[in-house]
């Protein structure tokens, strides 16, 4: 299903404004696009309009209102209405069509792939909270209809699976992560990239939450990995924050900076073989030619022609583990919520662990930490001071571990302190492997992990 050849119903829901305090003026914003999601309908039949307001009703919190009932030129449409619902104060645009079956093997799902019918909601998101009320709409859609076994996220150009959607949707008290709002897509030119060769690296999804798409330029295919991670963290930050002046410098960790660029300045300096060129979006029926920031160093390079680059030392100190990105206090939170609602899971895999496999032996093949905050003076008010503590004993609720950094703030810590930390301090852990690590948002896989490991350390034994 391509879903630029999804038909909008004729009628647009009201555009909220956007927050002049979010994207500073001189990018000339013009304001949240809409958000729309596809769901495939499997049954022969069509779902009614009766149908579907009884069926989202109950995850809305309350009744839907339908403000308005109305026709379509379009054949393959059978119905489209406006309605409120009480979880969410917009408009919601929903419809029903037929669909358009879906490449074989596309969603691992042949009954998924032949679905008959989708029902569409179209809204705008609230741009003061965008990542809420976008919950709030797919939950709609996941809770309302038990056998949806995919949505489309036209936006993000994403597929999500039911299964995935129960994973981080399941919990009322842990949202997503923001950045199921985006999806990171990387163009490379041909089909075999080598390390150096040129990547385009750009989000879709932001502007659909009040903020411009974020872009990278010429990065090598070596960095390509680290260029995301760094670009997640930056729609995070950009999310919270809002996005600075054109040419501003953006903190977006320790001692790392960088500055955002319209993309049309940036790419009129790449050459027009290379991915991200003026030449190569010439064709993309403007897909990629609105406001879009591209991330930069924050120093031009070049003393002729000074040319805006892609954050080159920033990720080099990422990846030699030399540089500490920023979280938003939303993203800390969620992490907090989730490793306490994880901790048996980590707690269970702790115990498994052989003693020998685990510090202080000389080679750990497996090697637990545990994340708490702590304010400077014992002040409460005072932001807190999240450390790592490597785990030595854990006993129930609580866990005893070495402290692996030197606190900035936090009054009475020294690196190697030994401090008990109890479940309710903990805002993050993690679990390095030799066969790699795993988080709090990966906690079912957690238990397998350890098992290969210990049973790789007996076999070599």
């Amino acid at each position: 299903m391509d879903p630029h050849d999804e038909p909008a119903p004729t009628g647009e829901p009201q555009e909220s404004s956007l927050d002049s305090d979010l994207v500073d003026p001189s990018w000339s914003f013009p304001g949240p696009e809409p958000t729309r999601l596809i769901a495939l309908w499997i049954h022969p039949q069509p779902p009614s309009v009766t149908e579907v307001q009884a069926a989202l009703s109950g995850p809305a919190g309350g009744p839907l209102t339908i403000d308005d009932e109305f026709d379509t030129d379009d054949e393959r449409i059978r119905w489209s209405i406006v309605a409120r619902v009480p979880a969410l104060d917009l408009p919601l645009l929903i419809w029903c069509q037929e669909s358009h079956p879906l490449e074989p093997g596309e969603l691992g799902d042949p009954v998924a792939e032949q679905a008959p019918w989708v029902i569409g909601i179209e809204t705008v998101l609230d741009p003061a909270d965008p990542l809420a009320s976008f919950t709030v709409a797919l939950r709609l859609l996941l809770n309302g209809f038990s056998d949806i076994p995919a949505v489309l996220d036209v936006n993000a150009l994403r597929w999500h699976r039911r299964e995935s959607m129960e994973a981080f949707l399941g919990d009322d008290d842990i949202e997503p992560p923001a950045e199921i709002l985006w999806m990171i897509h990387a163009v490379y030119r041909g089909q075999d990239p080598g390390p150096e060769d040129p990547v385009w690296i750009h989000t879709h999804g932001l502007s659909r939450c009040g903020r411009p798409e974020l872009e990278m330029l010429q990065v090598p295919a070596r960095a390509a990995g680290m260029a995301e991670y760094l670009m997640n963290s930056i729609g995070e930050l950009v999310l919270e924050q809002g996005v600075p002046e054109i040419g501003a410098p953006l903190a977006v960790g320790t001692e790392l900076h960088v500055v955002l660029h319209p993309w049309e300045e940036v790419a009129a300096t790449v050459p027009a073989d290379v991915p991200g060129s003026l030449m190569m979006r010439s064709d993309d029926t403007g897909e990629h030619s609105g406001v879009q920031a591209v991330i930069c160093a924050s120093d031009p390079k070049g003393r002729e022609s000074p040319a805006w680059v892609w954050p080159e030392n920033v990720i080099l100190r990422l990846e030699g583990d030399e540089g500490i990105l920023y979280m938003t206090a939303r993203a800390t939170e969620r992490r907090a919520r989730l490793a306490r609602a994880t901790w048996s899971q980590m707690a269970m895999a702790f115990a498994a662990t052989p003693p020998e496999l685990r510090p202080p032996s000389s080679e750990p093949a497996v090697v637990f930490v545990i994340k708490a905050g702590f304010a400077p003076d014992d002040d409460e008010s005072v932001d807190r001071e999240h450390l790592w503590f490597e785990v030595h004993r854990i006993d129930g609720d609580r866990a005893e571990g070495m402290l692996l950094n030197e606190p900035l703030g936090a009054v009475g810590l020294r690196h190697g302190d030994q401090r008990w930390i109890e479940r309710d301090q903990c805002s993050d852990w993690l679990v390095m492997t030799r066969l790699g690590p795993c988080e709090p948002s990966r906690a079912d896989q957690l238990w397998g992990l350890v098992e290969r490991v210990r049973e790789g350390a007996e076999a070599t034994e």
